[in-house]
């Protein structure tokens, strides 16, 4: 069923509020713990998430202005998530949805549920979303079952292979995939490659799908250009760069900002990086394969 993207006006004022007026962001942060930062570091995170968040919910809160139905998601989405970066993913993957009045459902690894429900109960409390957004205590492959023979959305975050599974599996269900296994420098000369995979190696996480996986130099920053070089071993062949992209097949796609980019290649988000050592979190994860269009893109 297509429905408005928003019904009410709360969740905007909900996250101005968390974004404009919240006096300590620090205390907020340590309520949604990340084992995998420093608290300096999630703090400055979690606030690029909940703004990224907060302007896509107002780009499709104007939609609605001029629209009368939205994309049609269901009434129901499950949510399959990682074992580890739970407030993160939950915020990318899970969030837009219950903003949008769809009872959302997320599922994590049995040993990690007590973590999981814990810091995405405070986040559905913070936000106002509590009866939208829950964690369940069901087993990953019973609530995906119960899923898709309601016709519900399932949006997995994993590996290639549950996603091919799930697919094998459940053929005519409505899935939606966030496979990509890391983040991929692509540049034209090797110098801001090597800036770029030098500042990405500094923020590295014990475990992320951004951290930095490979470096790929092209003959051009464009669509079918030839690759000259992946981690500086330079192929027999040219292979066209989103023959190349498919087989690493990356979380993100990053390029020196200074660069007039495409918004994608072979089906990848290809973004700027800025100097300040961040890239825009819009269309992060967007899979090809798995169907999921990035974050903030729903």
């Amino acid at each position: 069923m297509n429905r408005p993207y928003f019904q009410t006006v709360q969740p905007l004022a909900r996250l101005h509020e968390l974004l404009f007026e919240e006096q300590d962001f620090d205390a907020l942060a340590r309520r949604l713990p990340e084992p995998r930062m420093s608290l300096a570091m999630w703090r400055d995170v979690l606030h690029s998430e909940l703004l990224a968040l907060f302007r896509w919910a107002l780009i499709r809160a104007k939609e609605d202005l001029g629209q009368a139905q939205a994309q049609a998601y269901g009434e129901e989405v499950l949510c399959l998530l990682p074992y580890y970066g739970f407030c993160l993913h939950a915020i990318r993957r899970a969030v837009p949805f219950a903003l949008m009045g769809i009872a959302t459902t997320v599922s994590v690894r049995d040993d990690r549920y007590p973590q999981a429900s814990a810091v995405i109960a405070e986040l559905a409390r913070l936000l106002q979303v509590q009866e939208l957004l829950r964690v369940s205590d069901q087993p990953s492959a019973s609530l995906a079952r119960q899923f898709q023979g309601r016709d519900g959305l399932i949006v997995l975050t994993g590996k290639q292979s549950t996603y091919a599974s799930l697919r094998s599996r459940y053929p005519q269900a409505r899935i939606m995939g966030a496979t990509g296994c890391c983040a991929v420098v692509l540049a034209a000369a090797e110098e801001p490659a090597r800036q770029i995979e030098k500042q990405r190696m500094q923020g590295r996480l014990s475990v992320s799908c951004s951290n930095h996986g490979h470096t790929v130099l092209v003959e051009a920053l464009a669509p079918g250009a030839a690759v000259l070089a992946v981690d500086g071993s330079r192929p027999t062949t040219r292979p066209r760069v989103e023959d190349v992209l498919g087989q690493l097949h990356p979380s993100i796609v990053l390029a020196p900002s200074a660069a007039d980019l495409p918004d994608d290649l072979g089906g990848y988000s290809l973004l700027a990086w800025e100097e300040a050592a961040t890239a825009s979190l819009d269309g992060f994860g967007r899979d090809p394969l798995g169907g999921w269009p990035g974050d903030y893109r729903i």
